[in-house]
């Protein structure tokens, strides 16, 4: 299938040995018969997929795979662990696998799996394509696989052994996030920036400070679509939660040190009573696994593109009219004192801030023509400062240091 791309399902960026990958689920609509009638038009026909490996560094294509129809060949992108693409077609001859990230070539087949488990023998649940996000997943804490027998059982795979265990831990579904753009975003566990909605041109405002000479028409921060492992894009996004952890740590070391040496009938001169610092201690470990559970939870908290040397991306509107283009401006954040400076800004070429403003007189023929293409869909990674944004089904690589543009193709 060489036809342009009507949609992109999935957009995923990883590293290799080689160097960085991108790989893309793309749809490609068949049209089997259109009709014009009163003036309306309507295209019939079915969608089928491919996968595609692209260099990150040139945007030049490694290797393509035909996928097939969704009923009987579609996948679903589980995660990346151990340097592999994880995923789980709906064809049983398939079934759950890994890839290669740039040759695309399957790694490890269901029946390694089985192999290594037999107890998994004809025991996958057997779903349709639209379900299999319910009985398959990642635990994005270990990089291990998530999947569920046709009992309904939770397994842990380990990708490297490919060992299963029992788990009573939930599915943890990989999402591709809609909408790549938000009017607000966290720089630490702490601190919240923002623009705000105040006319069509929004300021930032940072630390309680807002920065009216830094606005941008109808901009929001950019936000990457696929769930981010922020210890390694930000690992100061913890800072603060850190230091209370070490605390509370430090202190139940020193509440339990002073119980194992005090007797019953003693006081503490710093702590008091036993039956006091017992209690002490109790309410400590209960406050650290709470915070150790609020670090857990933060992990969905930072979605927002960040650079190497900590800017953060505005998307914006270049002008108010139909044919506005799209403008990406990259900002820095400074906590003491609270300040922030605009240090570039790119305009995508032929990208198109409004895309149903500009093909609304000839949409139809425009849609007609070419089958049923999406123009609508939004995705936006990052890996060692590239940015790849996927706007009106083009590629767009950006140096998230410079702001230059690296490469563009029509996908």
């Amino acid at each position: 299938m060489k036809d342009d791309a009507d949609n992109v399902a999935e957009v995923i960026i990883t590293s290799t040995p080689e160097g960085d990958v991108l790989v893309m689920n793309e749809e490609i609509f068949q049209a089997t018969s259109k009709s014009s009638k009163g003036g309306f038009r309507q295209t019939s026909g079915y969608s089928e997929f491919r996968l595609t490996s692209y260099d990150a560094s040139t945007g030049n294509i490694i290797n393509r795979i035909e996928l097939g129809e969704r009923d009987d060949n579609f996948s679903v992108f589980l995660g990346v662990s151990n340097s592999l693409l994880w995923y789980v077609s709906v064809n049983k001859e398939v079934g759950l696998h890994s890839r290669n990230p740039r040759t695309l070539e399957i790694v490890n087949k269901q029946e390694d799996i089985v192999n290594a488990n037999p107890f998994l023998g004809n025991n996958f649940p057997e779903v349709k394509w639209y379900e299999l996000n319910s009985y398959y997943g990642l635990d994005f804490i270990t990089g291990n696989i998530m999947l569920t027998d046709i009992s309904g059982t939770v397994y842990i795979l380990d990708t490297k052994t490919l060992k299963a265990e029992k788990s009573s831990e939930k599915i943890e579904k990989f999402k591709f996030d809609e909408n790549i753009l938000s009017s607000s975003g966290k720089f630490n566990t702490e601190d919240y920036f923002n623009l705000r909605y105040e006319n069509p041109r929004r300021n930032i405002s940072f630390k309680n400070k807002d920065f009216k000479n830094l606005n941008f028409l109808e901009g929001q921060f950019l936000c990457s679509s696929s769930r981010l492992d922020v210890k390694s894009v930000h690992p100061e996004f913890f800072g603060p939660i850190n230091k209370e952890v070490q605390n509370l740590i430090n202190k139940s070391d020193s509440l339990a040190e002073v119980l194992n040496n005090l007797e019953d009938s003693e006081i503490n001169n710093r702590y008091g009573r036993k039956r006091f610092i017992e209690s002490d201690l109790e309410n400590t470990n209960r406050n650290l696994k709470h915070k150790l559970d609020e670090i857990k939870r933060s992990q969905d908290d930072f979605k927002t593109i960040i650079s190497s040397d900590k800017g953060i991306f505005i998307y914006h509107r270049s002008t108010a009219t139909d044919t506005a283009k799209v403008l990406i401006s990259k900002i820095m954040l400074k906590e003491n004192p609270p300040a922030a400076e605009l240090l570039w800004t790119t305009e995508l070429p032929d990208v198109f801030f409004d895309p149903a403003k500009v093909y609304d007189k000839g949409s139809f023929d425009y849609v007609f023509s070419k089958g049923s293409p999406n123009l609508q869909t939004q995705r936006a990674v990052f890996l060692n400062d590239k940015l790849i944004i996927v706007l009106m089904l083009k590629a767009v690589c950006i140096d998230l240091i410079t702001g230059k543009i690296l490469w563009s193709f029509i996908i």
